[in-house]
C-alpha cells in the first residue's frame, strides 16, 4: 500500500519543475499539481486494497486478562 501511494503522488522536485514550466500557461500551476497529488493518495490506497485484499484477521496483540474480583 505504501509503494502504491508513493508512486501515485508526485515528489516535491517534480512539482517544482512542473510549476516552473507551466507558470506562463497556467497561473497557479503549483496549486493544481499539488491538489491532483493530494487527491490521488486516497485513490491509490483503494486500488492497493483492491489489488491485494486483506483476507486474514489482524493480530491485535495479547488479550487483556479480565479483572480479578
Amino acid at each position: 500500500m505504501v509503494m502504491t501511494a508513493g508512486m501515485a503522488t508526485i515528489s516535491g522536485n517534480t512539482l517544482a519543475i512542473y510549476a516552473i514550466f507551466l507558470r506562463e500557461a497556467l497561473p497557479d500551476a503549483a496549486g493544481h499539481v499539488l491538489t491532483a497529488s493530494v487527491i490521488s493518495a486516497p485513490a491509490a490506497v483503494l486500488v492497493a486494497r483492491l489489488m491485494l485484499p486483506i483476507d486474514t484477521a489482524v493480530d491485535r496483540g495479547p488479550k487483556a486478562a479480565p479483572p480479578q474480583p
